[in-house]
């Protein structure tokens, strides 16, 4: 089971990974969503089977999909370590109308841990950089922000070619 961390603004869930064919355990910062989401608790709690089954049941008694539930369905299976469910959540609640920018980030936590780092830099950027006002880089009161600034920081040292790479850098701000 994955180390859970507790803190005033959330849930912080840390994602292990054992990369790069070495012993070298990496981790990748996850956020469930707002604790009053359907799931968080069970999350929270470590019943992560528990979650899956209520969130489950909130996608079908609703008409349409909710990012909030979709993001916990993210987090839940990246916890589980079934990449390919989570990776399908977190986009289709980036995708839906109400994506949070915390999304980005579960979504490039899920691809780091699958080894995808040119993805996993593009979503903890995107994280850092979306706004409540739109898609813009902007100083705000994001709380993504730090989170994926931390994620930033442990993919610049396991890979740091690719960070460096200007094409790739999109102007990602430590």
């Amino acid at each position: 089971m994955p180390e859970i961390n507790f803190t005033k603004a959330g849930i912080i869930l840390c994602l292990g990974l054992l990369g790069h064919g070495s012993l070298l355990a990496e981790s990748w910062e996850l956020r469930a969503m707002d604790e009053n989401i359907v799931g968080s608790r069970e999350i929270l709690d470590g019943k992560i089977d528990d979650a899956i089954e209520l969130l489950e049941q909130a996608r079908e008694n609703t008409r349409r999909e909710d990012s909030g539930v979709l993001g916990n369905l993210c987090v839940a299976h990246a916890l589980k370590l079934e990449y390919a469910k989570a990776l399908r959540y977190c986009s289709r609640a980036i995708h839906s109308t109400e994506a949070d920018p915390m999304t980005y980030n579960n979504r490039g936590a899920v691809r780091a841990a699958m080894g995808d780092e040119r993805g996993a830099l593009r979503d903890f950027w995107q994280a850092g950089c979306t706004s409540t006002c739109g898609s813009s880089c902007v100083e705000d009161d994001n709380p993504a922000r730090s989170v994926a600034q931390r994620n930033l920081q442990r993919l610049r040292l396991i890979s740091p070619a690719l960070y460096n790479n200007q094409e790739l850098r999109f102007q990602a701000r430590l």
